[in-house]
């Protein structure tokens, strides 16, 4: 890795946590999806100036899973995970 100051970005610290790894205690494979037994159902959040926006309930993983990822264009920008790091 090249990290010469001309390569990196500038983040403040809430932007520089959006792109950290998912914990090993994921389920669903993607951050901010998660699955409630007691309704059933997917739920997918995201977290913007420190507060956990709530995206939905899902009966289908690739639904909360499509609505986790417009969210992170909208509230992440460049800042977004990107699933395989």
């Amino acid at each position: 890795m090249d990290n010469r100051i001309c390569n990196l970005r500038l983040a403040n610290k809430s932007q520089n946590a959006y792109n950290s790894k998912k914990r090993s205690t994921n389920t669903s494979g993607t951050v901010g999806v998660y699955f409630r037994k007691d309704t059933q159902k997917w739920v997918a959040v995201i977290r913007n100036n420190y507060k956990k926006i709530y995206l939905g309930n899902y009966k289908e993983k690739e639904a909360a899973i499509k609505a986790r990822k417009e969210a992170e264009k909208i509230y992440m920008g460049e800042f977004a995970y990107e699933q395989g790091e």
